[in-house]
């Protein structure tokens, strides 16, 4: 057995060399974990873990060696060596030496029958190594062979050497891209990891928004569904309807000539009851004109106040200069060189700005009076307004026909059933003036708790506390548009015209809403989104088109009262908004832009309490609106005195839900912060 390992170990080392340097050495070990490899991949592992283990030994004692020979090129090898060990471990032998045969202890004579058969399982698999190193010491002769065949039939010792030095160059070069390589894929594997873990994250969101928008289609699809049969419905009562304004329309102008004959029959029959009616027929224009002029008297007084308190406001900081200015005077040490007159004349000054302030602060008291006491007579103008003409309609009503007007009696006539025609015009007046009078008496909102808190801590800087808010009307019953009012098949246009809109598009927005609006020409719904992107995209004319033909179609529209507000607004004509955001608040108080630009109209016309009314009712429908906590810092900001407290707290408030920040009001509250108070 000893001879038959013995011969084994010669036959594998049969073709290695002993090379003379490092170079030589790496090549004859790279050699050997070829063979290695063959051996395992024609099924002799055993002997292939012979091969591995040699080379092991050789890369180490060349690694030992020669530290400083391609340092990655021999890690790289000993690892790879490691992991085919590992892999082959089951064939590793007891020891890393050649295994020998040992010779046979003597054993007791029970023990002779395993002895011999372990012995020849032991020489079984002696020879099937040695069969195995046969097969391979056959092939690598053949190949050999085969090799020395093709070669030239003389080679020079130099040809040689250069053929030898650039096949370890080239072997070396394939290590280090081999080490390369694997690096590479270690960072290409990482990549795609994250990559695919992303991908499957957008997937899932894509997916899930797929299926968000399919349930949306879904809604839209039971919407425009109900839209259709509504839509039967609906066409069938406007044709009704039409035919009826059509019959009233034609018969108009009979029904005034029946009235004007009956009219003077009753005049003949009863001059003495007709006398009040006409009377106050003739009053309701005259009323009418009337308001008009004390509107144009509450406009007169509302600029006046505005200069008033202009004037008290720069009154009152050149009287704290001058106290400033009084008390460097005084603190001034004796041996300063300032006459005496210099500080009389300050004092004298001052004494002047406090009159001045005293009479300002007067005349704007009498003039807020004045003011107050016509708004409480246009306001007693209007009942009485509304008084007379509900007393006249009564009194027509209860006049007894006369023989001529049987017949119409037995046919009542639409002018008939509603006693007298209301005169449209007078009453979209009256509407709007009623409207302007309940902003500017609307009573003040309360504190939130956070408010009150903060003026607890800060008691000086306190304002009044706003009384009790005083219970509003109910909202006035008005018809709000919404999405169910689009045309049949507009879905499709009305998305894209949407996210068009949503993403700055908004030429294409408002070409989409054309052709929307085309399916329905008087659709105040779309008119409306129409004439928001007009404006947005700066066609003002076009916007203000698109709002006329909605309020002609619905005047109480808030959506088209509020984009009116909002252009007037922008226009500079301060009246016009304010009627337009006034009526859009009635129609629909709990929306809280209207409220916020309706408090910029009434700022911007000197209406202070009232604009701080109307930006707090904004907060109440929505406490998070950024733009209304910043307005509403800057008119406390702005009062007389200001409300500092409430001005920061609401400002940081806005800057906290995204407002951007204001350098000028900033500079102001740390001025007003660091500054002493007038007087002090």
């Amino acid at each position: 057995m000893r001879r038959i390992a013995i011969l084994a170990c010669l036959v594998v080392l049969t073709g290695s060399a002993l090379a003379a340097g490092s170079d030589e050495q790496y090549l004859d070990i790279y050699n050997e974990i070829l063979q290695a490899d063959s051996l395992q991949q024609n099924g002799h592992s055993d002997t292939a873990v012979l091969r591995y283990l040699q080379a092991q030994a050789d890369l180490q004692k060349l690694q030992t060696e020669h530290p400083g020979w391609n340092p990655d090129i021999v890690r790289y090898r000993l690892d790879y060596l490691a992991d085919r060990l590992q892999a082959l471990a089951k064939f590793l032998p007891a020891t890393n030496a050649a295994p020998a045969v040992a010779p046979a202890p003597t054993q007791p004579a029970a023990a002779g029958a395993s002895t011999i058969a372990e012995l020849q399982q032991q020489n079984a698999g002696y020879q099937e190594q040695l069969r195995a190193l046969t097969v391979a010491n056959s092939d690598l002769q053949g190949k050999l062979k085969e090799a020395l065949s093709v070669q030239p039939a003389a080679i020079s010792p130099e040809d040689m050497a250069k053929a030898q030095a650039k096949i370890v160059a080239l072997q070396k070069e394939r290590d280090v891209l081999t080490v390369a390589l694997e690096q590479e894929k270690a960072k290409t594997a990482a990549a795609i990891a994250a990559a695919t873990e992303q991908a499957d994250k957008q997937l899932a969101a894509a997916n899930k928004e797929l299926e968000d928008m399919k349930a949306a289609r879904a809604a839209e699809a039971d919407q425009i569904a109900a839209a259709k049969a509504r839509a039967v419905a609906d066409e069938k009562k406007a044709q009704d309807e039409m035919t009826q304004m059509q019959d009233a329309s034609a018969e108009s102008a009979k029904v005034l000539a029946e009235l004007n004959k009956e009219l003077e029959l009753i005049k003949s029959a009863h001059p003495a009851e007709l006398q009040p009616a006409a009377e106050g027929a003739k009053q309701i224009p005259e009323e009418s004109d009337q308001l008009k002029q004390l509107l144009g008297q509450v406009a007169k007084d509302e600029a006046e106040i505005a200069q008033l308190k202009a004037a008290v406001a720069d009154a009152t900081q050149k009287l704290a200069a001058a106290n400033t200015e009084l008390e460097t005077l005084k603190a001034a040490p004796p041996s300063t060189n300032a006459p005496a007159e210099g500080t009389d004349a300050v004092t004298k000054e001052r004494d002047q700005l406090k009159q001045e302030l005293a009479q300002r602060s007067k005349d704007l008291a009498d003039a807020e009076a004045h003011h107050n006491e016509e708004l409480l007579s246009v306001r007693a103008a209007l009942q009485q307004a509304e008084q007379r003409r509900d007393e006249l309609e009564k009194k027509l009503a209860a006049l007894p026909p006369t023989s001529s007007t049987n017949e119409m009696a037995a046919a009542p006539s639409p002018a008939a059933t509603n006693a007298t025609p209301d005169n449209p015009q007078l009453a979209q007046q009256l509407e709007q003036l009623q409207a302007r009078i309940a902003v500017l008496e609307a009573g003040p909102v309360p504190y939130t708790p956070e408010e009150l808190a903060l003026l607890k801590r800060n008691p000086a800087s306190t304002p009044a506390e706003p009384a009790k808010a005083a219970a509003q009307p109910p909202p006035v019953a008005t018809h709000i548009h919404s999405i169910k009012d689009l045309p049949p098949g507009a879905s499709t246009l009305w998305e894209d015209a949407l996210h068009a809109s949503m993403a700055g598009k908004y030429d294409m927005a408002e070409q989409k809403y054309t052709q929307v609006l085309h399916m329905d020409e008087n659709n105040v719904y779309v008119l409306a989104f129409l004439a928001n992107v007009q404006f947005a995209a700066g066609h003002l004319p076009d916007c203000d088109k698109s709002v006329q033909r909605a309020l002609a179609s619905d005047p109480e529209d808030p959506g088209s009262l509020y984009l009116l507000g909002l252009l007037r607004y922008r226009q500079d004509r301060l009246d016009e908004a304010l009627d337009a955001l006034s009526l859009s608040a009635k129609f629909n108080p709990t929306n809280p832009a209207t409220e916020n630009f309706l408090g910029c109209v009434l700022a911007d016309k000197g209406f202070r309490p009232a604009a701080e009314t109307a930006m707090r009712k904004a907060l109440q429908s929505d406490p998070d609106y950024a733009d209304a906590h910043f307005n509403l810092a800057v008119v406390y900001a702005g009062n007389q005195p200001p409300s500092l407290e409430l001005a920061r707290w609401h400002y940081k408030r806005a800057v906290a839900l995204g407002h951007a920040k204001s350098a000028t009001l900033e500079k102001l509250l740390t001025e007003d912060k660091q500054s002493p108070a007038p007087g002090q």
